[in-house]
C-alpha cells in the first residue's frame, strides 16, 4: 500500500467522492505506484482516520500548470484553475516540477 497524509478539506473531498484526482510530484516514490494498486490517505495531523482508494488511472504532466489546464479543478479539490496553480506552485518549487514532473492519480 502507498500512503500520503492529507489536510481535512482534501481528505473529506476524497471521502465524499468529489475529489477523484490526487496530484503529487512524480518523484521516485510515486513512479513506483501503478494502476490497480491501493493508495491510503491519512487525515493530518494524527492520521488516525484513513481512506483507501484503488488507482484507476495515472496521468503524467510536465508541471502543475499543465495539470490545471487538462484536469477539472473541482475533481482535484479546487474552485478553479487559478486557485489550483497557486496552491501547488506555493508547495512545490519550479525546479522540482522541472526535475520530476507531476502525476495525477485517478480513483
Amino acid at each position: 500500500n502507498h500512503f500520503s497524509g492529507l489536510q481535512k478539506l482534501y481528505f473529506d473531498l476524497i471521502k465524499s467522492g468529489e475529489k477523484i484526482y490526487e496530484l503529487r510530484m512524480n518523484d521516485e516514490k510515486r513512479q513506483c505506484i501503478n494502476v490497480g494498486e491501493d493508495y491510503v490517505f491519512g487525515l493530518e495531523p494524527e492520521r488516525h482516520s484513513l481512506i483507501r482508494k484503488t488507482i484507476k488511472d495515472k496521468h503524467i504532466f510536465k508541471d502543475f500548470a499543465e495539470a490545471a489546464d487538462k484536469l477539472d479543478p473541482k475533481k482535484v479539490g479546487f474552485a478553479n484553475r487559478e486557485e489550483m496553480k497557486l496552491v501547488y506552485n506555493t508547495i512545490y518549487s519550479k525546479e522540482k516540477q522541472e526535475k520530476y514532473g507531476v502525476v495525477a492519480f485517478e480513483f
